[in-house]
């Protein structure tokens, strides 16, 4: 049988655990949130979403488990400040620079992604040359067969491709 001081030391705790959780189902535990008491701490447990915490379910826990930008880093780190997200990261170009991967200063004519098709792009500052794939060609990758392939040219004649 449990000792009388025991048995109200218990009941002390038990009633402080009801009582911090108690606040919270006075606010309320929204969004499928329950009251938990952890290290004598009350807070909303959010089933399923291991990453979010707080009333609303909305608070995003800064672990990192939970860092995106530590799990799915920018690619090009140098060029991106990285701001953490539920499920996402953003990566937002450093002052100065543009582009998909920020790695292009601004007005750079490669910033405006001229190379279609996984072409890559290079610049002298003023005009930009695109480096096709294998399978494109044309000023920005834009074709995908020779257009001379069709043509049955009479005589000696050869077909040549133009660009405007």
């Amino acid at each position: 049988m449990l000792e009388p001081k025991l048995l109200l030391l218990i009941s002390v705790l038990i009633s402080q655990a009801i009582a911090v959780c108690s606040i919270f189902d006075e606010f309320g535990c929204k969004e499928g949130g329950f009251c938990e008491t952890q290290n004598k701490m009350a807070d909303c447990t959010c089933p399923g979403e291991p990453c979010l915490s707080g009333p609303t379910c909305k608070t995003l826990l800064n672990t990192t488990a939970c860092n995106n930008c530590l799990k799915y880093p920018c690619p090009n780190t140098q060029n991106y400040t990285c701001t953490n997200g539920y499920n996402t990261r953003t990566c937002d170009c450093i002052a100065g620079n543009t582009g998909n991967n920020c790695d292009f200063k601004i007005g750079d004519p490669c910033a405006e992604v001229p190379c279609l098709y996984g072409g890559r792009c290079a610049s002298n500052g003023a005009a930009f040359t695109c480096v096709c794939t294998t399978d494109r060609f044309g000023p920005q990758c834009q074709f995908s067969e020779d257009p001379c392939s069709d043509v049955t040219c009479a005589a000696t004649g050869t077909c040549n491709t133009i660009f405007e």
